[in-house]
C-alpha cells in the first residue's frame, strides 16, 4: 500500500554475497488492510531482491526492459541482442517482424565499423543499410521485437507506444506484440495518449481477449487509481467512438 525507502536492522551477510544486507539499498514496503498489517524489507543486491528476514531468500528476478518514449536506439546494444538471436538460429524471426513495417527488407546482420557495431538491413540495395537509416519507427519496432525475441519470459515497459509510427500502422503493430508474447510468454506494458493507437489494438482485443487488457489511469479523490476494462467493454467503446484515454 505504501513504499519508501529505509534503513534495515543488522543481518547476517548472505551466502555468496560479498556486502552486509545492512549496507543494500532497501525498501520497505507496508501493507494494510481490515484483517492485516504487515511491514517488509526488500533489499536490492547483487543476487536479485531479497526478502529481509530471519533466514533471508533470494527471490527469482525477471529481466525487464524499458523503451521510453524517445525512439532513440543505442546501437550497441540493438546488435547485441540481434546477436544472441542469431546463435540461436532465430534471426529469421526478427526479419518477419520488421517485414510488416518494411517489406523490402531481406535480411538482418551486425556490422562493426569503427569498433561500433550496429544492425544493418538488406532492402535489395546495392549496400546494405543502417536500421538507424530506416526511420524511428523501425528502430523501435526492432528493439521491440529483439528484446522480446532474445528474452523469453521477460517484461516489456514501452512508454509512448505510438511514437515514431504512422497511425495506420497501429493494428499491425498489435499484432506482431500479441503473436510474439504468445510466442515468448512476453509481458508487455505499454502507455499511449493516442486514441488512434488504442483504436488500433481493438483488432487484437477481438481475435485474442487472452492477450490483451486495457487498464485506463483515473484521477479520483484518493488519488490515480487504475480502471481495468474487461474486453468487451473496451471493444464496445472503440466502436461507439467513446472517449478512453
Amino acid at each position: 500500500e505504501s513504499f519508501s525507502v529505509a534503513s534495515v536492522p543488522d543481518m547476517p551477510m548472505m551466502p555468496n554475497i560479498q556486502t552486509q544486507i545492512a549496507g543494500s539499498y532497501s525498501l520497505k514496503a507496508h501493507f494494510k488492510s481490515a484483517t492485516k498489517n504487515n511491514e517488509s524489507h526488500f533489499l536490492l543486491t547483487p543476487a536479485g531482491i531479497t526478502l529481509a528476514q530471519q533466514k533471508p531468500a533470494s527471490a527469482k528476478t525477471v529481466f525487464t526492459q524499458y523503451l521510453g518514449a524517445k525512439t532513440y536506439v543505442n546501437p550497441t546494444f540493438i546488435a547485441e541482442l540481434f546477436g544472441k538471436l542469431a546463435l540461436k538460429g532465430e534471426s529469421a524471426r526478427c526479419v518477419e517482424a520488421l517485414q510488416m513495417l518494411d517489406s523490402r527488407i531481406k535480411a538482418l546482420s551486425t556490422i562493426t565499423i569503427g569498433g561500433v557495431s550496429g544492425v544493418f538491413a538488406d532492402i535489395g540495395l546495392p549496400s546494405l543499410l543502417s536500421v538507424n537509416m530506416l526511420g524511428d519507427g523501425m528502430n523501435k519496432l526492432l528493439q521491440i521485437a529483439l528484446t522480446m525475441l532474445a528474452n523469453p519470459g521477460s517484461i516489456l515497459l514501452v512508454d509512448e507506444i505510438e511514437n515514431g509510427f504512422h497511425y495506420s500502422f497501429y493494428p499491425k503493430l498489435w499484432e506482431m506484440i500479441g503473436k510474439l508474447a504468445e510466442e515468448t510468454g512476453c509481458q508487455v506494458i505499454a502507455t499511449t495518449h493516442s486514441y488512434e493507437c488504442i483504436s488500433g489494438a481493438a483488432i487484437l482485443a477481438k481475435a485474442h481477449t487472452e492477450l490483451f487488457r486495457f487498464v485506463r489511469l483515473d484521477h479520483t479523490a484518493s488519488g490515480v487509481a487504475a480502471k481495468n476494462f474487461e474486453n468487451d467493454s473496451f471493444e464496445y467503446a472503440i466502436d461507439s467512438g467513446m472517449e478512453v484515454r
